[in-house]
């Protein structure tokens, strides 16, 4: 298994050009969730039935969610104290 991103890889490898990107058994994911749920089952930890399926769909939605709020919060400042701009009293 082998989880690869190198800028200087050809773009066509990359559907719609996004990262991730995981190679793996002959293939290229590159979806976070569809390279979630795909290591998920290879790793037995997706659930054997429905109900554990979508706890595990649930708990990684959630995950991706707080990420993207963490990501969002420090994207937003970091551009705001390149302007000058410092939103937060502890800038």
């Amino acid at each position: 298994m082998c989880v690869v991103y190198n800028v200087c890889m050809n773009v066509a490898e990359l559907l719609f050009g996004q990262v991730p990107l995981l190679r793996i058994d002959g293939m290229n994911l590159v979806q976070s969730g569809a390279i979630a749920r795909y290591l998920a089952r290879k790793a037995n930890v997706y659930g054997d039935t429905d109900i554990e399926a979508a706890k595990y769909v649930l708990l990684s939605a959630s995950f991706h969610a707080i990420m993207t709020m963490m990501m969002v919060t420090i994207i937003t400042r970091i551009r705001s104290m390149e302007r000058g701009i410092c939103p937060i009293a502890t800038c």
